[in-house]
């Protein structure tokens, strides 16, 4: 609730004080993350990312976290290399599902975008 009324100390306090709570749980780090973003701080936005990232166990969240924290990289923080390892470190991470065919689907189309246009 207060971060829909925009009241981004309130908000950080209350998930602060739930990280601390649960020290291993990653959706307050994901909510911090979004607080981050929603007030302009990418740096704090990726460094909550990746922290929820290390957290997760389960494949699926951490694909995702991993894949928001690349197109972040790419669409706001002008850091192509930084957004390709957050991709490659899905395809190293789950060989063999899913994830990895997502993961070089990715990778080409940044490939494809760093290439200068022909002619």
């Amino acid at each position: 609730a207060a971060m829909k009324q925009k009241d981004f100390g309130r908000a950080e306090t209350l998930l602060r004080e739930a990280i601390e709570e649960e020290p291993d749980a990653p959706e307050p780090h994901r909510r911090v993350a979004d607080l981050h973003l929603a007030k302009g701080d990418l740096p704090g936005c990726i460094r909550e990312l990746k922290q929820a990232a290390a957290l997760t166990r389960e494949a699926e969240p951490k694909a995702v976290t991993m894949f928001r924290i690349a197109d972040l990289l790419l669409e706001k923080g002008n850091d192509p290399a930084g957004a390709e390892a957050a991709v490659k470190a899905v395809l190293y991470e789950f060989p063999g599902t899913k994830y990895v065919e997502m993961a070089q689907t990715r990778l080409d189309r940044m490939a494809q975008r760093a290439r200068p246009p022909v002619g």
